[in-house]
Order: C-alpha cells, then sequence, then structure tokens
C-alpha cells in the first residue's frame, strides 16, 4: 500500500523498504536511490553511498544506476580517465605519450613517445610523428623540435634517436666533410677550404686556407719548401708558383723572394727550398748577379782557384802591376849606385796558398835619354822576396843617359803556375849640378871705363834638359870694380880706377845656379 502523507506535523512517515535494493541501486533512509554518474553497484542490498564503487580508472559512467564495473565503457584512444570519471574525454593523453588503446588509466597513456620521434597531445601511435633531419629525440619528445638540434660535427637524419638511443646521430666523418650544428647530411668541404673541429671525424665547419697553405680533402698543409703562396684558397702543392731563381723559400713562404741569406759560397735554383752549397772546384754564378742572388754554379780553369764559391786568378799581382793588364810603371831614383837596393817593385800572391818566386825574363832601355844608355842591364831581382837592386859592378842609374827600362817579370808558384808582368820602370831625375868653364882667365886694360867687358862671357852647361843658368859673384870683388850679367854671365866694369901698378890681379868667385827642378 503507497505510503501517505502524515495528517500530523513533524511526524515522519517512511515506507519501509521490505526488501534490499537492486543492483544499481543503494539505500538511503530506507529508500532505493540510484548510483549516481562515475559510479555503480554489481548486486543488491547495498547500503548508503558508499555502497556505490567509483567506475574504475580507463572507464566513465555518464548514467546513473549503472551495475558493472565496465560502467559506460572504456576512456577511447587518445584519452585517459582517473577512477569515478564521468566522462569519456576526461583527460587528453598528452604530448610525448600516446594511446595505442581504448580505456587507459593514467597520464603516461599506453607510454612515452619512442626516441626519434614526437607525439602531441591524443598520439594514438608510438611514432605519431618522426623528428625532422637536422635534429635528435629521445623519448617522450613533445614537439618537433625534439630533444634538440644536431650537434655540431654530426649529422641527423630523419628518426635520429638520442646519442643513448639504438640510431644516435652520426659522426660527420674525415676531415673531407664537415657538419654545422642541425645539419641533415653532411657536407663535402669547399675546394681551397680546410675543416675545423674537436676531431678529425666531427668537423664542424670549413675556413679558406691562408698564404703559405694550400687545401686538400679538408686538410690545411704548408706550402711545400722551394714553393710560395701569396693567394688565399690554393688548392695544389704547387701554390702559387716556385720560388723565384737566387732565392729560396722555406715551407710556407709568402713571397717568391720569401729568403735571400748567405753569400758568394751558396746559389739558389729556381724552386729552391734551401741555399745549395756551391761545389769545391765550382764558383757561384752568374758572377754580375749580387753574391746572395746565385743561381748557379760553374767549374773554375786551370788558372784559377775557387775559394768558398768565388773563382779568383791563381797568381795576382798585389802592386805595382796590374792582375787585369799584367802590366803596370814604377819609379826609381836616378844615381842609385851599384847594389842599391830598389826594395819590391812589384809583388805578386797565390791564392791557393802557394810560396812563389820571382825572375827578370828581359829588361831593355826605353827610348828618352839623352845619349847612348851605359848600363843597359842594371837590375837583378832576388827569387824569393822580388827585391830590386842594382846589379854590382854596374855604373849609377843616370836619367840623362837612359830614362828607364821595360822590364819582363815572371812570378810563379810551387805547382808550376805562372804569369809575366811588362813592367815599365822609370828613372825619377833628380837635380843634377851645373858646370862652369874650368879655370876661366879673362884680361881688361887699366883705366877701363864703366860697363866695359871683361873679356868673354863665363860659359857653363847643364846635363838636365831646359835649365837656364843664372849667374852672380859670391867673392874676389871687395872694391866694387866689377859685376856679371844675370843671364849672359858677361863679367864687365863697373866702377872706373883699375889701377895696374895698384892691383895688377882680381880673383872673382862666379857661381851659376840652375832652374831648380829638376
Amino acid at each position: 500500500m503507497p505510503c501517505l502523507p502524515s495528517a500530523v506535523l513533524n511526524v515522519r512517515r517512511v515506507c519501509k523498504v521490505k526488501a534490499g535494493c537492486k543492483k544499481g541501486q543503494y539505500q538511503s533512509n530506507e529508500v532505493c536511490d540510484p548510483c549516481p554518474v562515475g559510479r555503480y553497484r554489481a548486486s543488491g542490498g547495498g547500503i548508503g553511498l558508499t555502497a556505490c564503487s567509483m567506475c574504475p580508472a580507463g572507464r566513465y559512467g555518464s548514467s546513473a544506476g549503472l551495475t558493472t564495473p565496465d560502467c559506460s565503457g572504456p576512456a577511447p584512444i587518445g584519452y585517459w580517465t582517473s577512477a569515478g570519471s564521468t566522462v569519456s574525454t576526461q583527460n587528453s593523453c598528452p604530448a610525448g605519450y600516446f594511446s595505442l588503446s581504448a580505456g587507459q588509466s593514467g597520464s603516461t597513456c599506453s607510454g612515452p613517445c619512442s626516441e626519434g620521434c614526437y607525439c602531441g597531445a591524443r598520439s594514438t601511435f608510438a611514432c605519431q610523428n618522426s623528428c625532422p633531419g637536422g635534429r635528435f629525440g629521445g623519448s617522450a619528445s613533445t614537439s618537433s623540435s625534439c630533444s634538440g638540434e644536431c650537434p655540431a660535427g654530426y649529422y641527423c637524419n630523419s628518426r635520429t634517436t638520442s646519442s643513448t638511443g639504438n640510431s644516435p646521430p652520426r659522426a660527420c666523418g674525415g676531415n673531407e666533410y664537415y657538419c654545422p650544428a642541425g645539419t641533415l647530411q653532411r657536407l663535402l668541404v669547399s675546394s681551397g677550404y680546410y675543416t675545423t673541429g674537436a676531431g678529425s671525424t666531427v668537423r664542424s665547419s670549413q675556413l679558406r686556407c691562408e698564404k703559405g697553405t694550400y687545401c686538400i680533402r679538408g686538410q690545411k698543409l704548408n706550402c711545400p719548401a722551394g714553393r710560395y703562396g701569396l693567394a688565399l684558397g690554393a688548392s695544389t702543392a704547387g701554390c702559387t708558383g716556385p720560388c723565384d731563381p737566387g732565392y729560396f723559400c722555406p715551407a710556407s713562404s709568402l713571397s717568391s723572394k720569401q729568403e735571400s741569406c748567405g753569400g758568394v759560397d751558396k746559389y739558389y735554383p729556381a724552386g729552391s727550398g734551401l741555399p745549395v752549397a756551391v761545389s769545391s772546384g765550382y764558383f757561384s754564378t752568374p758572377e754580375t748577379a749580387p753574391i746572395d742572388r746565385r743561381t748557379g754554379q760553374a767549374m773554375c780553369a786551370s788558372n784559377e782557384v775557387c775559394v768558398r764559391g768565388e773563382r779568383r786568378q791563381r797568381l795576382v799581382w798585389a802592386s805595382g802591376c796590374s792582375t787585369a793588364t799584367d802590366s803596370g810603371t814604377v819609379h826609381v831614383a836616378e844615381r842609385s849606385t851599384a847594389g842599391a837596393d830598389l826594395g819590391v817593385l812589384a809583388l805578386g800572391r797565390s791564392n791557393a796558398g802557394k810560396s812563389v818566386s820571382y825572375s827578370l825574363v828581359s829588361q831593355d832601355p826605353v827610348a828618352g835619354g839623352t845619349g847612348g844608355c851605359l848600363n843597359k842591364k842594371p837590375f837583378v831581382v832576388a827569387a824569393s822576396t822580388g827585391r830590386f837592386s842594382v846589379v854590382f859592378g854596374s855604373t849609377m842609374l843616370d836619367f840623362e843617359t837612359c830614362a828607364g827600362y821595360d822590364v819582363e817579370l815572371k812570378l810563379e808558384d810551387a805547382d808550376g803556375s805562372s804569369r809575366t808582368c811588362s813592367l815599365k820602370v822609370l828613372l825619377d831625375d833628380r837635380n843634377d849640378p851645373p858646370t862652369i868653364e874650368s879655370l876661366p882667365v879673362r884680361e881688361i886694360e887699366e883705366g877701363a871705363a864703366v860697363n866695359d867687358p871683361v873679356g868673354a862671357k863665363i860659359t857653363g852647361s847643364d846635363v838636365d834638359r831646359g835649365q837656364e843658368l843664372l849667374w852672380s859673384i859670391e867673392s874676389g870683388n871687395s872694391d866694387g870694380f866689377f859685376k856679371i850679367s844675370r843671364c849672359s854671365g858677361l863679367v864687365s866694369v863697373l866702377a872706373e880706377g883699375l889701377d895696374y901698378e895698384t892691383i895688377n890681379k882680381y880673383t872673382l868667385l862666379i857661381r851659376a845656379t840652375d832652374d831648380g827642378s829638376p
């Protein structure tokens, strides 16, 4: 019979449950109410709300009175639900995770996204999206950035995993490749460039080859000795070109004239990496070039000696004679007497370090004397010293009779090499004193008038050519009766008063003076 309202206030009338509540219900104040949404009751007799269990995680209850733990159904793929969920899409599977099947019960859903992949929210595959080339991904990547950019020195294809995964970033390779950060495919180094990086297999950039170097397959090498590199980006061992002749270029030279040190004992062929020492018995060429610019060598001739790359005449004249012409002119004083030491007129030496000796081949008078030579072969030479002297027993050397001599002097060393010098030995004319006629006698009448001549002129001569004599009375004319013409030598009366009875003879000392040179 139905419960009816009580007619008395504050009196509660309850319709009593004669039997327990059904499945999907619970008893509350002896009234059976359906289990609310998000809960279920699988058996009858439930008392109180707590008799209704919450729908398990992974499922949801969208209607009241549910009777099984399946509730309304599983959370759809891409979602997950917690216990007591009332809607199927309570929670989306978060980015970085995926849901492979319905009924996911936690925020990790089916699990993290695979390495090398990334998953947005509600992803339904373990590799919902592959990480793009140039990047790599660990597990649970949430966007196309994945875990990060492929590191410098490595390259990453699509779906590259982290460095600890099964397909980590690949090392770029040898020196001929380089991989900047974020590289999808390794790059081949450009011609004339070299690669740089932490190691030979992880090159990350390229640089143009500097001057003095060249680059092959990503390696930078110094331009080899003998060549130079003036330009950037050389790609062969030839660099810019060979070193200029007369210079040498060490490795990594920047100029064709990089180095020019050394001396005449070295030469520098074209492309020289180092100077070449001149061989023994050779001299550096060309001799017209500066001593530090020689480019070759040549053998010395038999009459030459080569010392430290320089050729010299084996025998040379140090003084008196010219080595270039084998001739010379020297002077000796006239009036040198027999046995007089005239000194070394021509000095020679051996560039080979040998001892030398001297000898006279010939000696003949030169033209120019005032008369015939009285001493036609006046000289002798000391073999070991080359000192000339006047032959003993000969007359003295006289310029006026023989002005000089043509002498052929021979120089010879201990090995038999020889050369001769045409030596002109000229006598230096000395001032010879003039001569006056011997004991001249002149007569004059007593009582002679002033300017009357006293006989003929006094005569004199001088063997030195071109001389003029000047005359003077030195003594014997104390009374002052006489005078003499300075130029002519004529004695004449200066004052009247000559008297035979008083003085019948006067002795005058007459001087003749020449010009004085020579």
